[in-house]
């Protein structure tokens, strides 16, 4: 029989079979014992001569026990990567100034998972439709040709500075493929209503206690603020007081007081940075615009308003970021592109043009604008991957607004995950926001970077609930309640 079965399926459905479909629990039961066995047995050898060495095997075991306990509550462990990146800024030294932080660990612990769930679990699900599944999968596979391709046609005269450079290269692309990572485990894993509001509420509250900090002067240094932080909480809970009419009147003072406090630390304290106030004031305009188009005539002309009137503020806030960054960009932007020019197919590897300026020109200015990053990084193959992935996203996105009903939570919810996308195609262009660079925010940048992958792929996930719970509803209404030839349909997946 068992012969019968394998001979007809291939070979990663033998494996499937013979490793894990039939003895599962028993391969559990035997990986634990004997990790425990051995581990302990390592550990009572190295204690004899480390304290530390001695511990090191047990924290292996507490970390084996936590990934299985992890494989078996994929949602709660994708959820919890949030929780990490925002109140755990912390990580495991790599003997440089850059740590591999937990959320990192996190990120490659739940991939690693899901993917062998993928692979040898039959009952797995698999990929939600989405037109963005394509090019973050592609996005990956050029990430490993690009690394691959550049060390093997490096010029000569870079090739020691790639040698000494190993380790940032390869912890470039390992943060480089989990990205589109997340999005595919937020996209795939948070599958319930419970889920997707843990999010939005854990985000917007802890962005809220985060604004009372900053402005206050007094954040831990253990939480985690960085990056585009602002954006992302003043759009959902912005999103949500605006947007959602089923809260009470307390909530949505709460909410515009966490969306004003963030206002007033990007707008008041931080004018004078351009991708500090920008990226907040195109969600919130976007916000306007689909509540009301009048309205955002009229605070446009409020703003031009002001802005005439303050014009000597303006022009003097405006020359100061020239100054500081305008003409640095510039110079580095045209590096870039004539470096890519002679590396054009598949660029010069994750973090590779550090080490060519570096050589040819003898300084190093990064780019701060992700679309150049990849445009050098990755060649023209990446780049194009870059930018389809975040206007297929923003297209979903744009789809699941759509088909959300005009009130309550998911209103809300869909109005900010449109403006949020579209907002990062602006944030792209203005630093180092949605992957992080090696030589600038480290490899450490992950902790922030990955929110925007994160809103892509609770997008898709959102998608999925509100068709889900649309067509139980549908099953519940009686046909005969219907109008005569009243027909009820939904968009059509889209892969």
């Amino acid at each position: 029989m068992l012969a019968t079965i394998v001979g007809r399926v291939g070979f990663l459905g033998r494996l499937r079979y013979l490793i894990w479909v039939r003895y599962q629990h028993r391969l559990i039961q035997f990986t634990m014992v004997t990790a425990a066995i051995g581990l302990t047995l390592v550990s009572a050898f190295l204690l004899e001569k480390n304290l530390i060495l001695g511990m090191l095997p047990m924290v292996g075991f507490v970390g084996l026990f936590a990934a299985i306990l992890f494989y078996y509550q994929m949602e709660a462990t994708a959820l919890l990567i949030i929780v990490t990146s925002t109140i755990l800024k912390e990580g495991v030294s790599t003997g440089t100034e850059t740590k591999i932080t937990f959320t990192f660990i996190m990120l490659a612990l739940t991939s690693f998972l899901w993917i062998f769930r993928l692979i040898f679990v039959k009952s797995s699900r698999g990929l939600r439709p989405s037109p963005a599944n394509t090019p973050a999968i592609l996005f990956i596979v050029v990430v490993l040709i690009s690394l691959f391709w550049s060390t093997v046609f490096v010029d000569y005269a870079v090739s020691f500075r790639y040698a000494e450079n190993v380790k940032p290269r390869l912890m470039s692309t390992v943060a480089f493929v989990l990205s589109p990572m997340a999005y595919l485990l937020y996209a795939n894993l948070v599958h319930s209503d419970k889920g997707i509001r843990f999010f939005v509420i854990w985000f917007v509250v802890v962005g809220g206690i985060f604004a009372i900090f900053r402005l206050a002067n007094a954040l831990p240094p253990i939480f985690n603020d960085r990056g585009q932080m602002p954006v992302w909480v003043a759009a959902l809970a912005g999103g949500q007081a605006l947007f959602n009419r089923n809260l009470k009147p307390w909530m949505i003072l709460a909410l515009l007081a966490i969306t004003g406090m963030w206002g007033y630390s990007q707008f008041a304290l931080g004018i004078t940075w351009l991708s500090g106030w920008l990226p907040l004031a195109l969600v919130l305009g976007l916000f306007l615009f689909i509540r009301s188009w009048r309205l955002f005539l009229v605070f446009v002309a409020i703003g031009a308003f002001v802005m005439v009137l303050n014009l000597d503020s303006v022009m003097e806030t405006f020359n100061a970021e020239n100054d500081e960054s305008g003409h640095t960009r510039l110079d580095a932007w045209i590096q870039i592109i004539e470096l890519s020019r002679d590396h054009l197919l598949f660029g010069v590897g994750p973090t590779g043009y550090a080490p060519y300026l570096w050589t040819y020109v003898g300084d190093f200015m990064a780019t701060h604008n992700n679309y150049l990053d990849m445009l050098a990084q990755l060649g023209v193959v990446g780049f194009f991957l870059y930018i389809w992935f975040w206007f297929a996203v923003v297209w979903f996105a744009w789809k699941t607004y759509r088909i959300a009903p005009r009130n309550g939570f998911y209103h809300g919810l869909a109005v900010a995950l449109l403006a949020s996308n579209i907002a990062t195609l602006a944030i792209s262009a203005l630093g180092d926001w949605v992957i992080p660079f090696a030589y600038t925010q480290g490899i450490a940048g992950i902790d922030y970077t990955i929110w925007p992958w994160l809103l892509a792929g609770l997008t898709v996930a959102t998608h999925y609930q509100m068709r889900s719970q649309i067509e139980r509803e549908l099953e519940t209404v009686a046909p005969e309640s219907l109008p005569a030839g009243y027909v009820v349909s939904l968009p059509a997946h889209t892969t």
